[in-house]
């Protein structure tokens, strides 16, 4: 198993349990030399559910991911859709 896909399978399995939306996540992930870039893309309501508060579940998430990286630096972004 590649380090992309570790990357993309630890997220699913990290986000399905707090979505509502779960069709609706999208995971873009860029490739770089030293870094691996993760776009996130959620339903609005799940973005802001995962936003809520000063320490929310996504900078948690960011901090997990910052950490997980083998070979790479990884980095999550969350795309905000404003056609929602």
């Amino acid at each position: 198993m590649t380090e992309v896909e570790r990357v993309e399978n630890a997220l699913q399995h990290l986000l399905h349990p707090l979505l509502q939306h779960k069709d609706d996540l999208t995971l873009n992930i860029i490739e770089k030399t030293s870094v691996v870039i993760v776009e996130l893309s959620l339903h609005s309501e799940d973005a802001s559910y995962l936003n809520e508060g000063e320490d929310s579940l996504l900078q948690a998430l960011k901090r997990l991911m910052s950490v997980a990286g083998k070979e790479r630096k990884l980095s999550l972004n969350l795309i905000e859709d404003s056609a929602e």
